[in-house]
Order: C-alpha cells, then structure tokens, then sequence
C-alpha cells in the first residue's frame, strides 16, 4: 500500500475524512477511495423533529459529536428550535456545529424566506397537534381564535416538549401521555398554566404547517380532540361538545 501510494503519486492526494473500508479491499482499492474522498452523509430531517432529536440523529450518522448541536445552540441569544428546516441534507462526516447550523439557516431562508418569530411558534404548535393539511387550517384558525379571546393554548404537544425534555424520537408513548400533574408543570412552556405563546418553538414545522398559520381556516370551532383509530381531528364548538368527543373517542 505505501510502496503503490508513493510510486502512483497517489500518497499526496489522500483526503482526510470518515470511510467505510472492508479487510478485503486490496491496497489500490483503498488508495483510490482515499483519493476519490469521503462520501458526504445523507440525512433526512422529518417535519416536526426537535433540535434535540436532530442532534441525536446527526450524532448517530457520525455527522457531529454527540451533543454538539445542543451545546452550540446555548451559545446562542435565541433558540434554533423551529428554524433547522425539514429536508434532505448531505453533510461531510463530523463536520463543526457551526457549518451545520449555516446550512440549516441557509435552507430555512431559501424555502421558508422571513417569517415573524410568533408565525414559527404558532407554526409549530400546529406541526405537533395535526398531521392532515385541512385539520392543519382548521388548527391555527382555532389557536388564533384562542389567543384573541386571552383563552390558554391549552396544547398538549406543549406539555410533552417540556416532560420529554425536548426529545420527542426518544420519548415512548406512554411518556407522552399527560397526567394531571403533567398539566401543572412549571414552566413557561406549560399552556395549560400560561396564556400566550411558549417561549419559542417546541420542533421544527414543515412547509404545510407554516402555510397553515399564515392561512388560517376560521370555523365555528373551539375545541379538538384527536381520534386515536384515524389520527384525524374531531372537532367541537362548545366544551359539551368536547368532552362529548373524549367521552367517545377516549374512554
């Protein structure tokens, strides 16, 4: 291998990087993969995961260190939550957390453009809470309708960031599933407690999510619920109504 690498010229050529070799590739194999160089990683960011989930994802691909993403982004005077757009990437094996976060950003302002702060937190409250494009319209008209009668949120998927830490991919179902003390929890993202908004975004909405938001279906609605056979919402004006629904659909 040094013998054919320095003879061939190749030895000066070789690329620095992460490669898969096998013990029975013969050393002009392994010559030319180290001079054809490393092969960038592809990674595929599903709408609605959270930072914490990227950073694991990425750290399982050999992308970054475990927990760089997440120690970049406490750096940071705001949050990168909502803004690490869902996409195909390809990354070069361990490259810093800075380049990453550039190519995230970069994507974001290509497909997404400026958005307010509020849009992308609304956006992904609505990426949690629906997975259909028309119960999607119907969601943010309903969280719009909330906010304007000083109603709390009242979203669970809120709870859940705060209870699963941040970790949607490595919470179980049954972590997810809110208790009454869940409800109380302390916390600015707790819309249970507080009105408003939580501080910033709870995942990373996709497209569909951020057009609902800039597009909200106004309805008679008030109130939804999730039926757990179809994964589509069922709808309700009043609270009757509702808990009518989770009598129904939850028991």
């Amino acid at each position: 291998f040094k013998i054919y690498s320095l003879v061939s010229g190749s030895a000066h050529l070789f690329k620095p990087g992460i490669y898969p070799l096998s013990p029975t590739f013969s050393g002009i194999k392994i010559a030319s993969i180290l001079v054809a160089g490393p092969q960038d990683i592809v990674a595929v960011i599903q709408e609605g995961e959270t930072l914490v989930d990227i950073d694991r994802k990425l750290a399982e691909l050999k992308v970054i260190n475990s927990g760089e993403l997440i120690a970049y982004n406490q750096r940071q005077d705001q949050s990168l939550e909502g803004y690490l757009f869902p996409d195909t990437y390809r990354f070069v094996p361990f490259s810093s957390a800075e380049v990453i976060v550039k190519r995230f950003l970069d994507n974001f302002e290509k497909k997404v453009g400026k958005i307010n702060y509020r849009t992308l937190i609304l956006a992904s409250l609505v990426e949690k809470e629906s997975f259909h494009s028309q119960d999607r319209l119907l969601v943010a008209g309903i969280l719009e309708k909330r906010l304007k009668l000083g109603m709390p949120l009242q979203v669970d998927a809120a709870n859940v960031y705060i209870k699963c830490q941040g970790a949607y991919v490595t919470c179980s179902d049954r972590e997810r599933k809110l208790s009454r003390a869940d409800l109380k929890i302390a916390s600015p993202y707790n819309t249970y407690l507080h009105q408003g908004l939580p501080l910033t975004p709870i995942a990373n909405p996709g497209q569909e999510a951020i057009v609902a938001v800039l597009n909200p279906q106004p309805s008679p609605y008030l109130y939804y619920i999730s039926n757990p056979k179809t994964g589509r919402l069922v709808f309700a004006q009043t609270l009757d109504e509702h808990n009518e629904n989770k009598f129904k659909y939850l028991k």
